[in-house]
């Protein structure tokens, strides 16, 4: 949740800087598994006590499972390792609402912080784009992506914004672990 309030906020700051006519159209919920009780409180609060008001939740939720975690290792996206298996299910339903916000007329897909779920939303990508998606595709990232995951991306990605979050290595370090991260990002 509390990467839900600081994409509120930036949004908000971005809003009021450039006079910008942004809303956040939705929010896609992963890693969810229905069995434990932190994720279905979570799912409650954000559809029903909406503390960050009427953000709409994505009708997809992609589901935890083991599939999911196995397949990066293998190097492949989820529908590519195990087509059938509720993951795949979850991303080819995700493809399908894409689709539907370009009939919507929205302007751009801009993908938050997606790095660890990038097999999965390239390949719900590219059957929209098969489909007749043409949404620009937006990448926001806090910068840490490897050479790889740049390379994977490039096709795909538009714009990229790279929220560059720490300059000092003491304060990188002692906050997130990553004395490297300006000389990375």
């Amino acid at each position: 949740l509390r990467g839900i309030e600081l994409i509120l906020q930036t949004l908000a700051k971005v809003k009021k800087k450039s006079r910008a006519k942004l809303e956040l159209l939705a929010i896609v919920l992963t890693f969810y598994a229905k069995r434990k009780t932190v994720n279905k409180q979570i799912l409650n609060m954000l559809t029903k006590s909406r503390p960050f008001g009427k953000i709409p939740i994505f009708k997809t939720v992609i589901r935890d499972n083991v599939a999911l975690a196995e397949a990066p290792s293998h190097g492949q996206s989820i529908i590519d390792y195990k087509q059938g298996s509720p993951g795949a299910e979850d991303y080819m339903e995700l493809a399908a609402e894409f689709l539907r916000l370009q009939g919507m007329g929205v302007h751009n897909l801009d993908i938050v912080t997606g790095t660890h779920h990038r097999p999965g939303i390239l390949q719900a990508l590219g059957l929209a784009r098969r489909q007749g998606l043409a949404l620009p595709v937006v990448w926001n990232t806090g910068g840490y992506e490897t050479l790889q995951a740049v390379d994977e991306l490039r096709q795909d990605v538009d714009v990229w914004l790279f929220d560059l979050k720490f300059y000092a290595p003491t304060l990188s370090a002692a906050l997130a672990g990553a004395p490297d991260y300006f000389a990375v990002a």
